[in-house]
C-alpha cells in the first residue's frame, strides 16, 4: 500500500470584487417571502452589479496574475435584503429573488427597496435555491441572515464543460433611498465576495516509468455560511456530518495541462507547531481539503504494476496553513520527482475502490496494543519457514469481488519485495490468507471492495458523550468530545439504506475479540448460514461455494465448532487464526435454538469462545476494581457496570482498518437522554429522517447532543441481527448488536442492543446472555485511532 506526501503550493491569488453598472428594465421579483411585519412602500433602485477582477497577491510562485474569466463575473440571481441601521439591524422588507436571464440586464438591475431610512442593502448571488429563504425561516436581523447557510454547493469544474455560478455575498451600509416614481434614479454600489475559492492544479510526473492515472479531490464542504469563517477557534468549517461534505470527486484530465476547480471554503485553521516536513496526513485537521494524485507505476525491477498516491493539502503556505479561503486562487503545483516508498503499516483490513490495485506489506505491523508480538505469528526471518509466507489465496468472497484467481495474477505474494498485491474487481468483501509452506493459514486479511469511501474521515461524524465518574452519569452537564465515527459498519456497501429493508448498510459480523469476519445473515430467524439465508459466496476461481452451514461440518463454509470441543484447544486464539472461518461457539452443543441460547447454563466458559478469557483483545483493559480506574455501577444485582477501560493503542487483532479502531464503551451513552437504557422511545436520541418509521431494518442516531440541539451530526444503525453463541443467525431487521472494545465484569461484553422500540433499546445489555457473551458474533462501528502506530 503506497502513500505519498507532498505539498508544492504555488500562489494564493485573493480579491474583492464590486458590482458595477445597471439597466433601466425593470425587473420583478421572482419570488418574495412574507414576515411578521408591513413593509409599507417601497421605490425602485438601481444596483450596479459589474464584477470588478481579482486583485493578485503572488506569494510563492511566478506566474503572471490572471485576468478573472466573464464566466467568474457572471451573475445569474441574487436575494436582496435590506435592514434599518439601529443597533439589531432589523430587516425591512421581505426578502426577494431575482433571477437575471441575460448579463446585459446587469447594467441596470431594479430592485425594489424601501426609501427615506438609513439601512444597509446586503445581496446574496448565484444561490440557485429560489426557495432558501422561506416564511420559516428567521432573517429578522443582519446577524441572523449573516448565519444562515447555503447548502447542495456543488464543486464546480470548468474542464468538465460546466458552465458557472459562483455564489457571492456583499453589503452597503448607509444606504439611503430617494423616494421617487416611475423610473429607478436610485443608484447603489454594492461590493460582493465569492464564496468559492478557486484551485488550478497541475501534476508534473519526471519519472520514466510513471504516469499520471488521476486526480481526486476530497473533503469539499456542500455548505457555506453567508459571512465568511476566520478559521479561528470555533469558527471553523467542521460539519460533524458526512452528508455536508461531497465524496471524492476525480477531475475529468481529457488531456488538460491545468484542472480548474471551485469549491466552497474550507477553513480549517493554522496549526500551532512550526515543522519542516509539510503539511501531511499526520498533521492534517480531520476535514482539510485533499488533493490526490495516482499515477501508474512499473517497476523497473519487478515489472510490477502499482497506482500509488501522493497526497497534497492546499493552504496558505506549505507548512501549517489548511485554511481554504472564500474569493482565493491556490495555484497547486505537484512535482513528482522521487519514488522513494513510504511504509503503511498493514492491518487486519483494507477499504479498496473497486477496479484497483492494492499492494501492502503484510510483515508490518505497528500496534501495540494489549503486549502482543505480531511476529509470534508472522515473521519473514523465522528459521522453520512456520510463519513464513509461501502463498496467498481468495478463502471467500462475494461474487466477483475479485474474481478468479486459479491463475494467482488477482491474488498474489512476491517474495523479492515482501508485498502481497489484489486487483479489485467490483464491490463486495473478501477474506485473502497467507499459508506457510506446510499449507496452513498464518494469517488473514478482510478486504472491503467499496467506492463509497468509508475511510475518509470527511464522511465520519464525531460522536460527543456524558460526562460520568463513579457517582453517576450526568446527561445534564456540557457533553464531552469523543473521536470521529465511521459512517458505515465495518464491511457495509453503502451508508445509508435506500429503502427500509435494504441490506447494503448491514456490515460484517465479528466474534467479540477475533478479527475476522463472518458475511451477515440477510433473512431467516433462526437461519443457519446457508446460500438462502446469507447469500451466494465463491472461492478462490470464483466458484460458488454451495456448501455453507452453521453445523458441525468441516467440509462446509462458515460452520461451527461446540463451544465442549473449545475446550480442549491448547490456544484457542491461535486456532481462530488458522481457521478464521469457523465460528467457535459458546455454548455446548450448536444450533440448538432460541430457548436454548437465552439460558446462560447452556454455556461453557462463561460464553467466551477463548476458555483461556482475554480482555485485552481488542484493546480494551481488564476491569480493575482496585481504584485504578473509574467504575460506575449500573445494577448492583445482575453485577454490571461501566469502565474507564478503553486502552490508549490499537492491538494486532482489532479488525478496523489501518487509522480506525474498535469503539470505546462510552460511545453508547449519549444514545439515550439518561445515558441508561431508556423507559420510553422519546428517551432515544433518534433522528427521525425522512419516511423514516419503526417498520424499517435500522435507525438514525443524533451523535452531538439531545436530539440535534447543538450539533445536527447523526449516522444510521442497521438492525441487521446476529450471530448468537450456538451459531444461528437471528433478529434480521428487527435488532442490532454492535460490539465494541471494551468488556465488563464475568467476561460480558458491552454491546449496544438495540431495537426500534425503547423495551428492547438496551445500551447496557445484561437481561440476555445470548447478546453480551463474547461468542456472539455483531457488527462493529469503527472510530478513528488517535494513536496510530502506538
Amino acid at each position: 500500500m503506497f502513500m505519498r506526501y507532498l505539498v508544492f503550493l504555488s500562489a494564493i491569488l485573493c480579491a474583492n470584487i464590486l458590482l458595477g453598472s445597471c439597466s433601466e428594465e425593470k425587473l420583478a421579483a421572482d419570488k418574495e417571502t412574507s414576515s411578521n411585519f408591513e413593509e409599507g412602500e417601497l421605490t425602485l433602485a438601481s444596483l450596479k452589479l459589474a464584477v470588478n477582477s481579482f486583485e493578485v497577491d503572488v506569494q510563492s510562485d511566478s506566474r503572471a496574475p490572471e485576468e478573472d474569466t466573464e464566466a467568474e463575473r457572471a451573475i445569474h440571481d441574487i436575494w436582496v435584503f435590506q435592514f434599518d441601521a439601529t443597533e439589531n439591524h432589523n430587516l425591512l422588507i421581505y426578502p426577494r429573488y431575482y433571477t437575471i436571464a441575460n448579463q446585459s440586464e446587469l447594467d441596470n438591475l431594479q430592485v425594489w427597496l424601501k426609501p427615506n431610512i438609513t439601512s444597509t442593502v446586503y445581496i446574496v448571488a448565484n444561490t440557485n435555491q429560489p426557495n432558501w429563504i422561506t416564511d420559516e425561516t428567521d432573517v429578522s436581523s443582519r446577524a441572523n441572515l449573516e448565519a444562515q447557510e447555503l447548502y447542495n454547493l456543488e464543486p464546480q469544474f470548468t474542464n468538465e464543460g460546466q458552465s458557472l455560478s459562483i455564489p457571492m455575498t456583499g453589503y452597503k451600509d448607509n444606504v439611503i433611498i430617494n423616494e421617487e416614481s416611475g423610473t429607478a434614479t436610485n443608484e447603489v454600489t454594492i461590493p460582493v465576495t465569492r464564496m468559492f475559492a478557486k484551485l488550478c492544479v497541475k501534476a508534473n510526473i519526471n519519472i520514466d516509468y510513471m504516469t499520471l492515472r488521476s486526480i481526486a479531490i476530497s473533503r469539499i464542504p456542500k455548505a457555506s455560511k453567508v459571512t465568511a469563517r476566520t478559521g479561528e477557534g470555533d469558527d471553523k468549517t467542521d460539519y460533524q456530518n458526512g452528508y455536508y461534505y461531497w465524496n471524492t470527486t476525480t477531475f475529468d484530465l481529457n488531456g488538460e495541462e491545468e484542472h480548474i476547480v471551485y469549491v466552497a471554503e474550507n477553513m480549517q485553521g493554522i496549526i500551532e507547531e512550526d515543522n519542516n516536513s509539510g503539511k501531511n496526513e499526520g498533521n492534517a485537521p480531520a476535514k482539510a481539503l485533499r488533493l490526490t494524485v495516482e499515477v501508474d507505476r512499473k517497476d523497473p525491477v519487478t515489472g510490477d504494476n502499482t497506482h500509488p498516491n501522493y497526497v497534497v493539502y492546499p493552504g496558505g503556505n506549505v507548512l501549517t496553513d489548511f485554511n481554504i479561503k472564500r474569493n482565493c486562487i491556490y495555484n497547486v503545483t505537484i512535482n513528482i520527482t522521487w519514488d522513494q516508498d513510504v511504509h503503511i503499516p498493514s492491518s487486519n483490513c483494507f477499504v479498496v475502490v473497486p477496479g484497483n490495485l492494492l499492494s501492502f506489506e503484510p510483515y508490518y505491523r505497528e500496534e501495540k496494543g494489549g503486549g502482543y508480538n505480531f511476529k509470534d505469528y508472522l515473521d519473514v526471518n523465522d528459521e522453520t519457514g512456520k510463519k513464513v509466507i509461501d502463498k496467498v489465496e481468495i478463502i471467500w468472497q462475494s461474487k466477483d469481488a475479485i474474481g478468479d484467481n486459479s491463475n494467482g495474477d488477482l491474488v498474489w505474494y512476491n517474495s523479492e519485495t515482501q508485498k502481497i498485491y489484489v486487483k479489485t474487481n467490483t464491490e463486495g468483501n473478501a477474506l485473502i490468507a497467507a499459508y506457510n509452506k506446510d499449507d496452513e493459514i498464518i494469517w488473514s486479511w478482510h478486504i472491503w471492495v467499496t467506492d463509497h469511501d468509508p475511510a475518509n474521515l470527511s464522511n465520519a461524524v464525531r460522536y460527543t458523550t456524558y460526562v460520568w465518574d463513579s457517582n453517576g452519569i450526568y446527561p445534564d452537564r456540557p457533553r464531552t468530545s469523543g473521536l470521529e465515527v465511521m459512517s458505515c459498519n465495518l464491511g457495509a456497501l453503502a451508508n445509508e439504506p435506500e429503502n427500509g429493508q435494504d441490506t447494503k448498510p448491514f456490515g460484517m459480523l465479528y466474534q467479540w475479540g477475533r478479527k475476522d469476519p463472518f458475511p451477515p445473515v440477510l433473512k431467516g430467524n433462526p437461519g443457519n448460514y446457508t446460500v438462502q439465508n446469507v447469500g451466494e459466496y465463491y472461492d478462490n476461481s470464483n466458484e460458488q461455494v454451495v456448501g455453507m452451514t452453521s453445523a458441525v461440518d468441516s467440509t462446509q463454509l462458515f460452520h461451527s465448532i461446540s463451544g465442549t470441543y473449545m475446550l480442549n484447544l491448547s490456544d484457542p486464539v491461535y486456532y481462530a487464526i488458522q481457521h478464521p472461518t469457523v465460528f467457535i461457539c459458546g455454548t455446548k452443543e450448536v444450533m440448538k435454538g432460541e430457548q436454548y441460547v437465552e439460558n446462560i447454563l447452556n454455556y461453557v466458559a462463561e460464553g467466551d469462545w477463548n476458555h483461556k478469557h482475554d480482555d485485552k483483545l481488542w484493546g480494551g483493559l481488564p476491569p480493575a476494581d482496585d481504584g485504578s480506574m473509574e467504575k460506575y455501577t449500573i445494577n448492583s444485582q445482575r453485577n454490571v457496570h461501566i469502565y474507564d477501560n478503553y486502552g490508549s493503542s490499537k492491538t494486532i487483532f482489532d479488525p478496523c482498518p489501518y487509522g480506525w479502531r474498535t469503539a470505546p464503551g462510552e460511545l453508547w451513552l449519549g444514545f439515550t437522554k439518561t445515558g441508561l437504557n431508556p423507559t420510553n422511545w422519546d428517551e432515544v436520541n433518534n433522528y427521525p429522517a425522512p419516511g423514516w418509521n419503526s417498520s424499517w431494518w435500522g435507525t438514525y442516531i443524533y451523535m452531538q447532543s439531545w436530539k440535534g440541539e447543538n450539533g445536527n451530526g447523526y449516522t444510521y444503525f442497521p438492525n441487521q441481527g446476529t450471530r448468537v453463541g450456538d451459531g444461528y443467525g437471528i433478529r434480521v431487521g428487527s435488532c442490532g448488536n454492535y460490539h465494541n472494545a471494551t468488556t465488563d465484569s464475568d467476561n460480558r461484553v458491552n454491546i449496544l442492543h438495540i431495537h426500534n422500540s425503547a423495551r428492547l433499546f438496551h445500551i447496557f445489555e445484561f437481561e440476555f446472555p445470548m447478546y453480551y457473551v463474547k461468542s456472539v458474533a455483531g457488527p462493529i462501528r469503527c472510530v478513528r485511532d488517535p494513536n496510530p502506530g502506538q
